[in-house]
């Protein structure tokens, strides 16, 4: 019987002694994948973010620089009409019944970029536009002349583009101007 206790107490501790290396075993084990799953995480985390910024830093820049090339195009037409005498001359003569000459004028300035043109002749209360669905001269209300005047002043730079909502328009849509 002493015998017996004596072996099932070896067995328990031989038992014991083997739970507890391989518990040891699986702890270190568990302890090291744990940690290089962290360590791979945060490289992987860092590396995806990384790539994020970069594609996103890419795509604006190629947007900017797109977006450079509108407005530079815009402008040079803006230099370019308000620098032509002959353009200059039809608006110092305007006469309603001349009008078309010098809407298809105007028209002509407008390319892919350039959507409408228009030329505000406060003498005569009245604003001409060439836009992709009409060239018509329009007589202008006092809240389009407000707005206008309000438009055309401010600017240290005639040629300098302004943001703004078009308010002679059926459809309000927001601007570039020059």
């Amino acid at each position: 019987d002493a015998w017996d206790r004596l072996l099932r107490m070896e067995y328990r501790m031989k038992l014991g002694l083997q739970e507890k290396i391989i518990g040891s075993i699986l702890l270190v084990s568990m302890v090291v994948s744990i940690v290089l799953s962290i360590v791979f995480y945060n490289n992987s985390v860092e590396v995806i973010e990384n790539n994020y910024v970069s594609s996103v830093t890419d795509n604006l820049t190629v947007c900017a620089g797109i977006f450079d090339d509108v407005m530079k195009e815009t402008y040079y037409t803006a230099v370019n009409a308000a620098s032509n005498a002959d353009l200059q001359q039809m608006v110092r003569e305007y006469d309603s019944r001349k009008q078309t000459t010098l809407l298809e004028r105007m028209n002509s300035y407008r390319s892919g970029n350039i959507e409408s043109v228009y030329c505000y002749l406060p003498g005569q209360k009245v604003i001409l536009k060439a836009t992709p669905s009409e060239m018509v001269e329009q007589e202008c209300s006092e809240t389009d002349m407000q707005w206008l005047s309000d438009v055309a002043r401010g600017q240290e730079n005639p040629l300098s583009p302004k943001y703004h909502t078009d308010q002679t328009e059926l459809v309000k849509k927001r601007s570039f101007t020059y």
